[in-house]
């Protein structure tokens, strides 16, 4: 499995990732990497950068619910419980929190559907920027 990510301030592009996803194949897990790789490029930027604004707001659209569950629910508590480590993908859930924690990126999860292009055409579909 693999994953993919775009970093846009709205308007403009900035920059793309990909990669693959190793472990067990699960769309999960494949979402959850994509997050974590494209959190830890924004904190590296920041890092070299020496850039510091404070609170980064960035939102982040993905296409399964329980990422976007899990990643907005552990907002309420910042030490897991040590059942959380017992569900799937609790290593990247984990470190997605603790890099947005530490670089201080205020990230909000939304859901967009996926797989839209299977029944409608790539120029129909509605682009989030």
């Amino acid at each position: 499995m693999s994953f993919g990510w775009v970093l846009n301030d709205g308007k403009t592009e900035i920059a793309t990732g990909f990669g693959p996803c190793n472990g067990r194949p699960s769309s999960l897990r494949a979402e959850a990497a994509g997050m974590l790789a494209v959190t830890k490029f924004i904190s590296t930027i920041q890092q070299f950068t020496n850039y510091s604004p404070g609170v980064l707001k960035v939102t982040f659209y993905a296409d399964n619910k329980a990422l976007i569950t899990r990643r907005t629910d552990h907002n309420s508590y910042t030490t897991p419980f040590a059942n959380q480590w017992l569900l799937p993908e609790a290593d990247l859930i984990e470190s997605i929190f603790e890099c947005q924690t530490a670089h201080k990126i205020n990230a909000t999860t939304l859901h967009v559907k996926g797989h839209q292009d299977t029944n409608s055409k790539f120029e129909d579909l509605k682009m989030i920027v």
